[in-house]
């Protein structure tokens, strides 16, 4: 009996024994669960736009980083609404990350519409370094002061106009309805260069051009290659009206409540990932060129003269209604 009752006590010690190991797992494994922050990241842009590439450098770093303390979970294409969506949710706290064109948050600061403004820029590298000036840390400034950060700005090249049917110069883009970005400064540079400017969400377009309620569109052409809209518009004309950079936001609430050091680290990350895209979109945007021309794309240099002439009344308009000391600093 003795011997029973020996063997009864070792059966019973070896179970609390488990019984602890398995308690102690439970509570490692919650332990670094709630340690893990998941940033969702909403964005338009479809997985095949080599934009993607920054994206997923950024949340891999992020992850390497922070070992593993971050996730940042990439949902692209639109899936968790488009861009005027994300803009209310980050305002609303209700989403981490989202990424969209400047003319989306001239809706929420004004100042924003300036890189809406056409032939603003000379080249890509003039706007980079106005986005790192004090320009743009005024801008940043005041978007805080709404409730939104911003992370990072990406440049996206030269913005130029695509259709159905082919184009070649001023007076073919006239009464077409090109589809824009839901900013009033860039539905005024398409009305004003002759055609009917027709404000839609990117990710409606591809719907929009099958069904005819849009004639094109304007892009660069690495959203107009990665998008597939080249089969049904197979005609770019290189207006290069708009150089409009895309820009990753989240809320300033959200920021705040992060550590020091998770916040250096996103800061880190995202600066780093500026250098890494400015690298590779320039490369990028040439090979594109050259993928389109071997799909049957019509490519078509044109005077950009009378292009500027028709939007000087765009210029005008955007000094009487916003003033002009912002696009006096851009210029000087």
């Amino acid at each position: 009996m003795k011997f029973l009752n020996w063997q009864s006590d070792i059966r019973l010690g070896f179970l609390a024994i488990m019984a602890t190991f398995v308690i102690f797992l439970l509570v490692d494994c919650s332990s670094k669960k709630e340690k893990q922050i998941v940033i969702k990241f909403s964005s338009v842009i479809p997985p095949s736009n080599p934009i993607m590439l920054t994206y997923n450098f950024m949340a891999d770093e992020i992850e390497k980083r922070s070992k593993g303390e971050i996730i940042v979970k990439i949902y692209d294409s639109g899936r968790l609404g488009g861009e005027t969506d994300s803009a209310e949710r980050l305002l609303l706290g209700t989403l981490e990350m989202a990424d969209m064109a400047t003319s989306i948050l001239g809706n929420l600061v004004s100042d924003f519409y300036v890189f809406d403004l056409p032939f603003l820029f000379d080249d890509a590298e003039q706007q980079y370094n106005i986005l790192r000036s004090e320009v743009g840390e005024d801008l940043n400034i005041k978007l805080e002061q709404v409730g939104i950060k911003v992370l990072a700005y990406y440049g996206t090249g030269a913005r130029s106009i695509y259709t159905k049917k082919p184009v070649s110069d001023l007076a073919d883009i006239k009464g077409l309805k090109l589809r824009v970005m839901e900013s009033n400064v860039m539905i005024q540079t398409i009305n004003a260069l002759g055609a009917y400017a027709v404000p839609l969400s990117f990710s409606e377009l591809y719907n929009a051009l099958q069904q005819d309620v849009v004639d094109g569109a304007e892009n660069n052409p690495i959203q107009y290659l990665a998008t597939g809209h080249y089969d049904i518009c197979p005609n770019y004309i290189l207006t290069e009206h708009f150089m409009v950079p895309q820009v990753v936001l989240m809320p300033v609430s959200f920021y705040n409540k992060l550590s020091a050091a998770h916040k250096k680290i996103l800061d880190d990350v995202f600066e780093d990932s500026q250098e890494f895209h400015k690298r590779n979109w320039a490369e990028l945007e040439n090979r594109t060129l050259v993928k389109l021309r071997a799909e049957g794309v019509k490519i078509t240099k044109v005077d950009k003269a009378p292009f500027r002439i028709k939007v000087e009344s765009v210029y005008w308009e955007y000094e009487h209604k916003y003033g002009g000391d912002l696009l006096k600093k851009i210029r000087e």
